[in-house]
């Protein structure tokens, strides 16, 4: 661990005669002689009479022992002394300055950068934090449930504060993977329970390494390595969002989760997600084997308690509640999205109020027409799909008729609104499960937009006993909302009567169970999704929609492969266009080439191409107009599919 200290002196090290020079040769020296092995100092301040150190130590108690073996050899009578726990941009801020100010060796600087090569690459993006533990265990009990609306926090936050058998404590029992509804709810989650450990002694450094799983971010075994290292006693947060691309599923995963099982008893690791990163987070645990994880999240609430959750974020904007707000208790939210009803009664309850000028403007935002919200215009911007689109619409006007029913008095029972996509990949099932969510809450047909992705990883339990209650925990999450089972018939076993039938036959009673609050959509292929909807009796009949999703076009895939190329600010000139029309030709050929991940895949090489073809060094500087153009000569067919088969030939070629 890392610590800086600050000596205050009784009297200076000398009477003011001794060389500025003699002084950078004692601390040189100093540095030289403590540079080795584990544990090293140098000094990076010296003025009259106070001195400047860094440290690096397994404890606090070895750091002191190190600071007063430095003492002794310089002779200092120190009166005062402050020492705090430091990061690694603080401990690279002072090696500068002891290099400017000849307080170093050279060889004694060498060693601690090369210690540190990796993490202090500018490629590299990650962020420090040290944690500052203050409250009680009750108060963060109390906050995890009340701020953050999560159970699972408040349950880990109990075992923690019951502490460790015997006398010392010994490796990590367990690591976390956290994720929070957003990004500033996951960040204090994490901290809470990161917090708690450092209370009872199970985080030995309040330093919290966070490394950003992206794109522009380096990516190596050395790296991770020295990533870990250097947080041994303190804590690596991986922050994983649902944007990443296949490569790093392949490439960069694999190294991270080697680097994590080698420290887990030495470096606590937690793995933070975004929205989305539902498949990362399966990759992940796959990866992990028998790596012990704890999940933390913030819960959806409804009734008392979610009414308390109102009242209080009210007052913080001075207001009394009233039942408009309140009726937000009614349904199953999160914290978050509790804080977007407040935040949208807030500011209509201001301008009926304070500010009636602005009520016609809000008369006319909610005399908007149903089924045009946000959701449903991004959803008729997708090429292509027309059958699908007009398949949402028909389901909208069809809830909307029933609830108008409703309405009236007529005794209407909610119907099943349970669906069934089939395509082959890339065919956009997965986006518009998304948008529909949006669109279904946007018009009143579920109390929110949100989507729950799961696999056969995510409800198929480990032993006897554990699918029932994993099914049960999907379905709960989903509540409200949307849950997307992806790859359906990866549930069904080779043999009758194993976990994957149990799962099945939960799934059928949940779907009924939950058929007024809650939308399943399974997804699959189209031939072995027959397969899956005969395995349970009562599966077909439970659904009332089954969606087809087509192959796209060439044309189709031609403007995807545009629309692709415009989201990162490139066009494609008329001769990479006429490019691409025999090359999506050629890929429609051959059997499941991917739709729309192929003309991703098409894109993402021609950039990869045109930079390499731009900054060649032979054709000297790049002209900045050409940066946003792709040609023809950049579009080539990605490895990852194959050519169409040619015919065989029949007898001998030569």
């Amino acid at each position: 661990m890392l610590y800086m200290m600050k000596w205050t002196l009784e009297e200076p090290l000398s009477d003011g005669k001794t060389e500025q020079t003699e002084h950078q040769e004692r601390f040189a020296d100093i540095s030289a002689k403590y540079t080795r092995g584990q544990e090293w100092a140098f000094v990076w301040r010296a003025a009259r009479k106070q001195i400047g150190l860094v440290a690096e130590a397994a404890s606090q108690a070895a750091c002191d022992s190190l600071a007063e073996r430095i003492r002794e050899r310089l002779g200092a009578k120190v009166g005062r002394t402050a020492c705090s726990e430091a990061t690694l941009s603080e401990m690279f801020g002072c090696l500068n300055a002891a290099s400017r100010r000849d307080l170093i060796s050279e060889a004694a600087e060498r060693s601690i950068r090369e210690r540190y090569a990796c993490v202090q690459s500018r490629d590299i993006a990650f962020r420090e934090r040290l944690l500052t533990p203050k409250k009680t265990f009750p108060t963060m009990i109390k906050e995890a449930r009340e701020c953050y609306l999560s159970e699972s926090l408040a349950g880990e936050l109990k075992r923690v504060e019951q502490g460790f058998q015997g006398d010392a404590c010994f490796g990590h029992p367990t690591h976390y993977e956290i994720m929070g509804s957003r990004d500033d709810i996951g960040k204090a989650l994490c901290d809470s329970v990161l917090e708690a450990l450092v209370k009872v002694g199970r985080l030995k450094s309040t330093r919290v390494t966070q490394y950003i799983l992206s794109e522009q971010n380096e990516f190596s075994s050395a790296l991770y390595e020295n990533l870990y290292q250097s947080s041994v006693g303190g804590t690596v947060e991986i922050t994983v969002d649902g944007t990443i691309r296949q490569w790093i599923y392949d490439e960069v995963l694999p190294g991270i989760c080697l680097t994590a099982r080698r420290y887990m008893d030495k470096v606590l690791t937690v793995f933070r997600y975004t929205e989305g990163a539902d498949r990362a987070r399966e990759e992940i645990v796959k990866k992990l084997g028998a790596f012990p994880l704890v999940r933390l999240d913030d819960s959806t609430v409804s009734g008392e308690f979610a009414e308390r959750y109102l009242r209080r974020r009210s007052r913080e904007y001075h207001l009394r509640p009233d039942k408009a707000l309140l009726a937000a208790a009614q349904t199953s939210l999160t914290a978050s999205e509790l804080d977007e009803r407040v935040e949208a009664w807030y500011i209509r309850k201001l301008q009926k109020t304070k500010y009636p000028q602005y009520v016609p403007v809000l008369q006319r935002e909610e005399a908007q027409p149903e089924g045009d919200g946000d959701a449903m215009n991004e959803l008729s911007r997708l090429i292509g799909l027309e059958e699908i689109k007009a398949t949402v619409t028909r389901i909208v006007r069809f809830c909307k008729a029933r609830t108008q029913m409703a309405a009236q008095g007529h005794g209407v029972r909610r119907p099943s609104m349970h669906m069934v996509f089939t395509g082959n990949p890339g065919t956009a099932k997965t986006t518009v499960a998304r948008l529909m969510a949006k669109v279904l809450a946007e018009n009143g047909v579920l109390d929110s937009g949100r989507f729950h992705e799961v696999g056969r990883a995510d409800l198929v339990g480990k032993y006897v006993g554990h699918t029932a209650p994993l099914v049960r925990e999907a379905f709960a999450k989903a509540k409200g909302g949307l849950l997307f089972i992806d790859e359906a018939y990866s549930l069904v076993d080779e043999r009758r009567g194993l976990f994957g039938d149990e799962a099945i036959n939960t799934i059928v009673q949940e779907m009924e169970n939950h058929r007024d609050d809650t939308i399943v959509v399974f997804a699959g292929y189209p031939e072995p999704m027959e397969s899956f909807l005969d395995r349970n009796v009562g599966l077909r009949s439970r659904v009332a929609f089954h969606v087809s999703f087509p192959d796209y076009s060439v044309e189709e895939l031609c403007c995807i492969a545009e629309s692709i190329a415009a989201q990162d600010g490139l066009t494609l000139n008329e001769e990479a266009k006429d490019r691409l029309r025999p090359l999506f030709a050629s890929a429609c050929r051959e059997k499941d080439f991917g739709n729309g991940r192929y003309a991703r895949k098409v894109i993402e090489q021609a950039c990869m191409a045109q930079a390499n073809r731009l900054f060649d060094p032979e054709r000297g500087e790049p002209d900045p107009a050409q940066l946003c153009v792709l040609t023809a000569e950049d579009i080539a067919c990605p490895s990852a599919v194959k050519s169409p088969r040619a015919q065989p030939l029949i007898g001998f070629c030569g």
